[in-house]
C-alpha cells in the first residue's frame, strides 16, 4: 500500500536550503509516526514525494487485512498532518540549530485625528 502527495509548497523562489529544511521535516516525521504506530513509514523525494508504507499481506485474511491497511492509513494522515503544522517543524528545526524564518506580524495603522 503506497500513500504519496507532491512536495508540499514547491515553487518558484525556493533556495535550496528551503527544499533541505522540509526534507529533515519529512525525514523527522516519518520516523516519530513509526515509532508512534509501529509500523515503517518512510519519506522520499523522487518523482513523486511524500510518505509511504507498504506491507506482505502473504497468508492475512479478511479482518487482518483490513486492520493492517488502517493503520497504515491512520499513519500516513498523522504524517501529513504533522509535516504540514509549521508550528511543529519550526521547532524541530530550532532544535536542530537552524534558523527558522518567522511571520512577520501585520501592524494596525490607527488614524490620529
Amino acid at each position: 500500500m503506497t500513500s504519496a502527495f507532491r512536495f508540499p509548497g514547491l515553487r518558484v523562489g525556493w533556495s535550496l536550503a528551503d527544499c533541505a529544511k522540509s526534507h529533515m521535516w519529512g525525514i523527522e516525521v516519518a520516523k516519530r509516526v513509526s515509532e508512534k504506530h509501529g509500523v515503517k513509514v518512510r519519506f522520499e523525494i523522487d518523482y513523486e514525494s511524500g510518505f509511504f508504507t507498504t506491507f506482505d499481506s502473504t497468508g492475512m485474511n479478511d479482518e487482518q487485512l483490513i486492520n493492517e491497511i488502517m493503520k497504515r492509513v491512520n499513519a500516513i494522515a498523522e504524517a501529513r498532518e504533522m509535516f504540514f503544522n509549521e508550528e511543529t517543524m519550526n521547532e524541530f528545526l530550532a532544535s536542530k540549530g537552524i534558523e527558522v524564518e518567522r511571520k512577520r506580524s501585520r501592524r494596525r495603522r490607527v488614524s490620529r485625528s
